[in-house]
């Protein structure tokens, strides 16, 4: 009891700290959703695939090839948010990903040419996409608050992911995936994520405007103290 009592208290505490930071809140959502989105369209692949003719040994190299991706993406992105800070990595992985599951999405029109869309649309840039997306918004978020109050940030994006994901994922299979389309209704799960990153990015390109407060708030350094009195010591040094 006393565990749940304990569990319940963090909880609501983390909720009131998040609500607390309108642009962290915002910040959560659009994550939240991107994720949904993400996970709408690549849940479906591998019966995307096998509807292309594919055998499922050969549908199943779709995730390896993607975690390669991600792997390649998730390099570039150190370079990327120092070049382009992390806002602006983050806001050229989304446009990756939504021009690449566009251009999936555009193979059920054709599907001649919807098997080798899907590799270069899917695989290579929204996952190229996301592997810069995820270290991106780790950057932006772990400055909003304390060291001591990350993990109970973290703890919560994963809570409003499965919140979103249940409430709205089904909407991929169920509404917009058609596994008997042969005409451009066959790539309507990957248009509809590309439409999700395009509104998306619109919104947090709102959100990133000086009139938002999107400036870092954490008011301790990595150790804990406050970092102007660090640069106080140092300067007296």
């Amino acid at each position: 009891l006393l565990c749940l009592r304990t569990l319940f208290s963090e909880t609501v505490a983390g909720f009131r700290m998040v609500f607390g930071d309108c642009f962290l809140v915002q910040f959560l959502m659009i994550w939240a959703l991107t994720g949904m989105a993400i996970g709408g369209s690549w849940g479906l692949s591998n019966a995307y695939l096998l509807g292309l003719g594919y055998e499922q040994a050969d549908a199943s190299l779709a995730r390896p090839a993607w975690h390669l991706a991600l792997v390649i993406g998730a390099g570039l992105s150190s370079t990327l948010i120092r070049c382009f800070g992390a806002c602006g990595s983050y806001g050229l992985a989304l446009t990756m990903m939504a021009l690449g599951f566009f251009i999936c999405g555009m193979g059920g029109h054709n599907l001649h040419f919807a098997e080798r869309f899907f590799w270069i649309g899917t695989v290579g840039l929204g996952g190229t996409g996301l592997g810069i997306l995820t270290p991106s918004f780790n950057s932006v978020i772990s400055v909003r608050v304390s060291d001591k109050e990350q993990g109970k940030l973290f703890s919560l994006v994963i809570m409003i992911n499965t919140i979103c994901g249940i409430s709205f994922g089904w909407a991929w299979p169920w509404l917009f995936y058609d596994a008997h389309a042969s005409d451009w209704r066959k790539g309507t799960p990957w248009l509809a994520s590309s439409a999700a990153f395009l509104l998306l990015l619109l919104w947090f390109g709102v959100l990133c405007m000086p009139c938002c407060d999107a400036e870092p708030r954490k008011e301790e350094s990595d150790c804990g103290e406050d970092s102007s009195s660090e640069e106080e010591t140092s300067s007296d040094g």
